[in-house]
């Protein structure tokens, strides 16, 4: 991952450096900061109108998924959107195809790499090192700015109108370094970017396939927000409210984790209080440094945790008394120290764009030619739909 993310993020650290980046990072996800739900609504129409000019009858909505998160997630990091969801001159001052295309080829080597385990080396082809220094190149463009409004912002101490929140602006008032900002911003764009894209992906195939879940969260959505002529723009306690919308993008979570795996090392010889023996109920012991590979995928579709049904797409089992004390059974953001700082913010951006489409559209139906085809999974660093996700909205 370094040679996208760099050596300064958090995604790329360990120890006191780790440390340091979390307590740098931790201000910016306070929940007033990712709230901004005016700005969330620009996005939203942008999406409503790409899908309103497509004439084909049914359309790839993943691939569009992708692009209102780059845009909204650059929006809150670097000031503007990159421009994925307008059209080729987007104003931005980024080559939006460039920088898009870049980001997502980089993703895909890093995750061949990442299955290559200790022999990462042996595969760094060109093009992926070409495509770190575009995604490098378009980012310093919104550091060099930050730092440049930094130094020429007047010291005062009279209060001033509360502006925008802009992430870089913010990072560059604790730190002029603009490695340190690039890599922060590099870390934080491919959770933020991917986490929500991947949730909404998955939501959006999983209601089209159940449509009895589909008019339920709509009608729970009517009740609060309304739909249609009535519809309003909802507040983020108004989200917050809508029980059953929390109850689907858990279970979304559940079956389809955005991050599908993960690994951690000891720093020093260690023991596991399971995984040994014949049936996996002994210890384990791990030399240091030795590579332990985490299945949440696995983890989340345990029978003897979410019972005979956990394949099964189920909302209503959240509301039941046998998973509010689930606790480490379900860890789509992680846990613990190290539980994603983005959380709350993937979770806010998630329940209102698909609260928006709701409101919006009353038909979501799956695109006859793979209904009812097998899931297929596209694992990079983020699991998305292999099939993308072809749907009908009327």
């Amino acid at each position: 991952m370094h040679q996208l993310l760099g050596t300064n993020g958090i995604f790329t650290q360990s120890g006191s450096s780790w440390a340091a980046s979390r307590a740098l990072l931790r201000p910016s996800f306070d929940r007033a900061q990712v709230a901004d739900l005016d700005r969330l609504e620009i996005f939203f129409e942008r999406l409503r109108q790409r899908i309103e000019d497509d004439t084909s009858g049914c359309i790839e909505l993943q691939n569009l998924l992708q692009k209102l998160t780059m845009d909204s997630s650059s929006d809150f990091l670097l000031g503007s959107p990159v421009g994925a969801l307008a059209s080729e001159e987007s104003g931005s001052g980024v080559n939006v195809q460039n920088f898009t295309e870049a980001f997502d080829i980089a993703q895909t080597v890093i995750a061949t790499r990442w299955v290559l385990s200790n022999l990462y080396w042996l595969y760094n082809p060109k093009y992926f090192q070409q495509a770190c220094s575009v995604v490098h190149s378009q980012v310093q463009k919104y550091v060099n700015r930050a730092l440049k409004l930094r130094s020429s912002a007047p010291t005062t101490t009279t209060t001033s109108p509360k502006k925008r929140y802009i992430f870089t602006e913010v990072l560059a008032e604790t730190t002029q370094d603009p490695r340190i900002i690039q890599d922060q911003v590099l870390s934080v764009m491919l959770a933020g970017r991917d986490t929500t894209a991947s949730l909404l992906s998955w939501t959006v195939l999983c209601l089209s396939r159940n449509p009895s879940v589909f008019q339920k969260l709509r009608a729970a959505i009517s009740d609060t927000v309304g739909v249609d002529s009535s519809a309003r723009i909802p507040t983020q306690a108004e989200l917050r409210s809508i029980t059953y919308l929390r109850w689907v993008l858990h279970e979304v979570l559940r079956l389809y984790p955005p991050l599908h795996a993960n690994t951690r090392c000891p720093i020093k010889p260690t023991t596991l209080p399971f995984g040994g023996g014949p049936d996996g109920t002994a210890p384990i012991a791990l030399r240091k440094g030795e590579k332990v590979v985490a299945s949440f995928f696995g983890l989340h579709r345990r029978k003897d945790l979410y019972g005979t049904d956990a394949d099964e797409f189920r909302p209503e089992r959240w509301g039941e008394e046998k998973l509010r004390k689930i606790g480490w059974g379900w860890i789509p953001f992680n846990g613990g120290p190290r539980i994603c700082l983005g959380q709350q913010m993937a979770l806010t951006h998630a329940s209102y764009f698909l609260t928006r489409l709701l409101q919006v559209y009353s038909v979501l139906e799956e695109e006859p030619g793979v209904k009812g085809l097998e899931v297929r999974y596209d694992t990079k660093i983020t699991m998305y739909s292999g099939r993308g996700v072809r749907v009908r909205l009327g």
